[in-house]
């Protein structure tokens, strides 16, 4: 049907083609053109009422009702010039729908999308199947003829718009159900029938087969029933020289095979268990060598492993499998994998008697067994390799998937414990940290099986760490605190739990100890903690305070316990440090004054409570002023003035010492400055700095840089140090000094006598004035004898080229005994307490102008 449309379309296109070149039709085309059309019609348009179309374009099809009649036609225009023809051709309808191919009893309807009928070859449809047409749920449709008889219509559609730009047809074929499906009725029938027979004969022969075969079914049977209970060990016994026993044989290969892939799944099982259940890395290992004689006839097996996470670091297994038994030397001290780096990563190898010798030493090697190398890991944390030593090489198909799956887990169990270990450890130090500190500790006072017996905390704070990391720098800081774990270590019995709490601070907790043993302890860890340290080409020297408190007598939850060992420590860090103190009850009103002070300390600057005042010193040869120290004085919103001892103890525990030591020299210089602009003064302008100042790594850029900013000349300023800065390093002390001597600024050393007085020191280092503690003074009144020693100290002192100046001065018969003994300088009350920056310009303005 589409063909003839097809052919219809074309031949349409042709005639028209042809008489719009002024062409005759030859007679075989004009035959074709009077079978396929009934008329053609040339209907000539206005070129407004025409199609803008060109020059040509492919007929179109169209069905047109007249009344109860429709005609099927193809429209098509054509263009010359002005000119515009409409073609209209109406298909000859018997030329259609000629020589349609139809089964008997088979009908034949095209409808139009509307439902228009074209075309039927025996009676249509009723209206309600015909109304089914456009319904896309079912492609078939039952109704009823003229007879009532039951007809089955299968419809489709006939794609007409590409070729035709027409909507499509729906063809309709019909059929009664009769017809269709009698074929299908004599085969059920007959299908009843064989069904039936094959029924009997089947029954026949079964019972005939069951009769004679029933045992070895019977033997099957039980065979399957074992094997539903997990018993694959079961043979079936079957000799009957027929099929039964070729399927004993095989239920017999099957459950072998079942068995052993099994009892693999079962070794595997037991492997995933050690890493859910976090077994130990031994443990995980010896299940893995213990189940290797299911995949390969081994009769020994070795192991090495190199473990950098766990605490055995190299470690090896030895499996007697004839024995079933297991050897494990642990804490080797060379690595034992170290046979294997030329060995190929992921790959498995084979090894002769000789080439095996040559790589392990083991007496436990046979001449007869090949050796095969498998590499369960070779990562960086974790290289195992297991020797296996067999007489054949046969091994499991599924080897390879149990030497990966245990890869898997020993890296998976590997990975946890390195996660494990990296929560619970401090990374600086590889001590315990803080968290696992308490949850240990925290545990173990839970669970004291006797609480009545003591347990102590120790805190442990290295005295003046934050003085190192701010003068030797951060990094000396670290290396200090590294070799100070080491040192702790080895100071602490087995049982102790140790961790590095924060910052320089580290906690010890020892169960079932007694108070005299924990002062033991402590005492040995204040010993080596205070022993110099050699670390990066500095001596760095630091002391420990240690806090103890005893559980049960001084608290029994973990956070009380540690709050009064802090207590404890800052007790011994207030009496001097370097010692260990025991809780009482009366720290806590201590920390109560002490924690307010840092928080005083720590906002010093920040609120402006810090003043710079001016003590003047007076020239004994010429009775007028010959400088000026500068002092620290505080004061506080609430309690007034601070000592400067007590600001000056806390604020070098908590690291405030620079910040506060280096304000003053800024302002001292600038307040020398700015008296020499305004005329009143010009002279030295002492100022006072601690060892923690000196000794840090940009103390001499600061000093050159407040110097350029307030202008100040370098001859006027005096650097006063104490004896302790010689003490601890003298030679770093030497060199610092002269560094500072060249830059021609004068050094005092200040309360000479109080501290390790060495004449050693003075004659080797470029020290320009000795300052004689108020000590030595206050003892003049108290015999011959006191004022000989400060006699000698005034002669000394001029003998080495110094000059001396004399420290609390307060009534005149001092200061007459200073002139006669020819000392230079005197500095005290009695000539003037230390006055604010505009007290100490009053003074100037009645003294000087």
């Amino acid at each position: 049907m589409f063909e003839r449309l097809y052919n219809a379309q074309s031949h349409l296109k042709l005639v028209i083609e042809t008489q719009a070149l002024d062409n005759n039709l030859d007679d075989s085309d004009q035959e074709l053109l009077s079978e396929y059309f009934l008329s053609i019609d040339k209907t000539p348009l206005e070129v407004s009422q025409g199609t803008n179309i060109g020059n040509f374009e492919y007929p179109s099809l169209k069905v047109t009702q007249n009344g109860d009649e429709l005609s099927i036609s193809f429209h098509v225009t054509q263009t010359n010039g002005p000119q515009v023809t409409l073609y209209t051709a109406e298909l000859n309808q018997e030329y259609l729908w000629a020589d349609t191919y139809l089964d008997a009893y088979e009908e034949l309807c095209v409808y139009t999308k509307k439902l228009l009928l074209l075309h039927c070859s025996n009676n249509p449809p009723n209206f309600v199947a015909i109304t089914q047409l456009n319904q896309k749920e079912s492609r078939l449709i039952q109704w009823l003829n003229e007879d009532q008889e039951e007809m089955l219509s299968a419809h489709w559609q006939l794609y007409l718009g590409h070729q035709f730009k027409s909507s499509d047809w729906i063809l309709v074929t019909s059929k009664p159900e009769s017809i269709i499906f009698k074929d299908l009725y004599s085969f059920q029938n007959l299908l009843f029938l064989g069904i039936a027979l094959a029924l009997l004969l089947t029954t026949y022969a079964i019972l005939f087969l069951v009769k004679k075969h029933l045992k070895p079914i019977d033997a099957l049977l039980l065979g399957t029933q074992e094997i539903y209970k997990n018993n694959l060990q079961h043979k079936v016994l079957i000799k009957t020289n027929d099929e039964y026993e070729d399927l004993a044989n095989s239920f017999n290969t099957m459950t072998t095979k079942l068995s052993s892939e099994s009892d693999i799944s079962t070794a595997l099982t037991e492997i995933d268990e050690k890493l859910i259940t976090r077994a130990a890395f031994s443990e995980c290992m010896e299940s893995i060598i213990r189940n290797i004689p299911l995949l390969t006839a081994a009769h020994s097996i070795f192991a090495y492993v190199s473990d950098s996470i766990n605490e055995t670091s190299y470690s090896s297994y030895r499996f007697d499998c004839k024995n079933n038994k297991l050897h494990v030397k642990d804490h080797i001290l060379q690595d034992p994998t170290i046979a294997f780096d030329d060995i190929e990563p992921g790959t498995s190898v084979c090894f002769s008697y000789d080439q095996i010798k040559s790589r392990i030493t083991t007496p436990y090697l046979s001449i007869d067994s090949s050796y095969t190398l498998f590499q369960l890991s070779n990562e960086q944390h974790l290289r195992v390799f297991l020797i296996v030593a067999n007489d054949r090489k046969r091994y499991h198909p599924r080897t390879n998937e149990y030497f990966q799956h245990s890869l898997i887990v020993l890296n998976a169990l590997q990975r946890d414990k390195l996660l494990e270990s990296q929560a619970n450890t401090d990374s600086l130090t590889k001590l315990h940290n803080r968290k696992y500190f308490q949850e240990q500790v925290s545990a173990c006072l839970d669970n004291l099986a006797t609480p009545c017996k003591e347990s102590l905390l120790m805190f442990i704070d290295l005295d003046r760490f934050k003085n190192i990391n701010d003068t030797l720098g951060h990094h000396i800081g670290d290396l200090l605190l590294q070799e100070a774990s080491i040192r702790l270590l080895k100071s602490i019995p087995s049982n102790a739990i140790c961790a590095r709490f924060g910052g320089d601070e580290f906690t010890v907790f020892i169960p079932d100890s007694t108070t005299i043993n924990a002062e033991n302890i402590a005492t040995a860890i204040i010993t080596t903690l205070s022993d110099s340290y050699f670390i990066g080409g500095y001596h760095a020297i630091v002391s420990a305070s240690i806090g103890i408190s005893i559980s049960p007598n001084d608290a029994t939850s973990f956070d009380e316990l540690l709050q009064c060992a802090d207590l404890a420590m800052y007790n011994a860090k207030d009496n001097g440090r370097e010692q260990c103190r025991f809780y009482n009850k009366q720290l806590s009103e201590q920390l109560s004054k002490r924690v307010d002070m840092e928080r005083y300390v720590a906002n010093i600057l920040n609120k402006n409570q810090l003043t710079v005042y001016y003590q003047p010193k007076l020239d004994l040869h010429t009775m007028t002023i010959s400088g000026f120290e500068a002092l620290s004085r505080f004061s506080h919103p609430t309690k007034g003035s601070v000592s400067p001892f007590d600001v000056f103890a806390v604020a070098e525990d908590t690291g405030r010492v620079l910040e506060l030591g280096y304000f003053v020299l800024h302002e001292a210089l600038k307040q020398q400055v700015a008296w020499e602009q305004q005329g009143l003064w010009s002279g030295k302008m002492a100022v006072n700095v601690s060892p923690v100042q000196l000794f840090d790594t940009h103390f001499l850029a600061h000093l050159d840089l407040y110097l350029e900013k307030t202008g100040a000349d370098p001859r006027n300023l005096e650097l006063e140090i104490t004896e302790g800065v010689l003490i601890d390093d003298p030679e770093g002390a030497a060199l610092l000094l002269r560094k500072i001597h060249d830059r021609h600024i004068s050094i005092a050393l200040d309360d000479f006598g109080t501290g390790y007085s060495s004449l050693a020191y003075l004659t080797h280092l470029p020290i320009d004035h000795l300052k004689i503690d108020r000590a030595f003074i206050v003892q003049i009144d108290e015999g011959e004898k006191f004022r000989g020693v400060l006699q000698s100290i005034i002669s000394m002192a001029k003998h080495l080229g110094m000059h001396v100046t004399a420290e609390g001065i307060e009534i005149e018969s001092h200061l007459n005994f200073l002139q006669a003994a020819e000392c230079d300088y005197i500095q005290g009350y009695f000539y003037s307490k230390p006055l604010s920056a505009e007290g100490a310009a009053l003074f100037l303005e009645t003294h000087c102008l």
